[in-house]
């Protein structure tokens, strides 16, 4: 499934079509997931808020364990609990009181470091391969690459067909180039003579020493 791109300017709109927040605390949300490292935002014009590697495996502990956390419903109502408590029509230790029983283990959530393991010097090699050729600088998202295989995975799943990509034509640039600079083979001269001389036209300066202005003379002549 596609990712949805959300950009910043419409990130307080998603929040209010979805009836989250209240219009005292939209301003501290991104900062405080960009803080966080959760979120990073792209740095153009389009602002593009994209989920970090570690924002992802926090939104799959939820999902996993605890996903009635991340249901919007019990969001909207866990503001309206909270207007409450400040309207003291209701105690915040119920509020409390009702999560807990709800998530017990929560506080025994810890980071498995074990599942972490440092990248292949394959996979850094060839990170920074696509970083040079593609002109890129790192984000936020990435720079744990080195450290983290998963963020090294994650990288190079989104950027390693636009690399073969840019490989692809540039290897069709460097051969044209090559064509320029190599002479062209006799069956290519007489060719282009015979060309020359039946369509009583002069044939191009320096056609002899260049395959491809030799080549591009016959490509333009043959079929006339």
């Amino acid at each position: 499934m596609p990712q949805v791109l959300i950009k910043k300017a419409d990130f307080v709109k998603l929040l209010e079509n979805k009836g989250i927040g209240r219009p005292s605390t939209y301003a501290s949300y991104l900062p405080t997931l960009v803080k966080r490292e959760y979120i990073s935002i792209s740095q153009d014009k389009k602002h593009i808020i994209t989920p970090t590697h570690k924002g992802k495996r926090v939104v799959e502990v939820f999902e996993n364990a605890y996903q009635f956390i991340i249901d919007l419903t019990y969001t909207k109502q866990m503001e309206e609990v909270l207007d409450e408590i400040v309207e003291n029509k209701s105690s915040y230790v119920d509020f409390i009181s009702n999560l807990n029983s709800k998530c017990p283990k929560i506080e025994k959530l810890e980071r498995n470091d074990d599942e972490i393991k440092p990248s292949s010097e394959g996979q850094i090699t060839y990170i920074e391969n696509i970083l040079r050729d593609l002109q890129l600088n790192l984000s936020e998202e990435f720079k744990n690459y080195k450290e983290d295989n998963r963020v090294a995975k994650a990288f190079l799943d989104r950027y390693i067909k636009e690399h073969e990509f840019f490989k692809k034509n540039n290897k069709k640039a460097s051969s044209s180039n090559n064509d320029e600079n190599r002479p062209a083979t006799p069956k290519q001269i007489s060719f282009a003579e015979m060309l020359a001389k039946k369509h009583n036209v002069k044939l191009p300066k320096g056609f002899k020493y260049s395959m491809k202005v030799c080549g591009d003379f016959i490509n333009e002549y043959h079929k006339k």
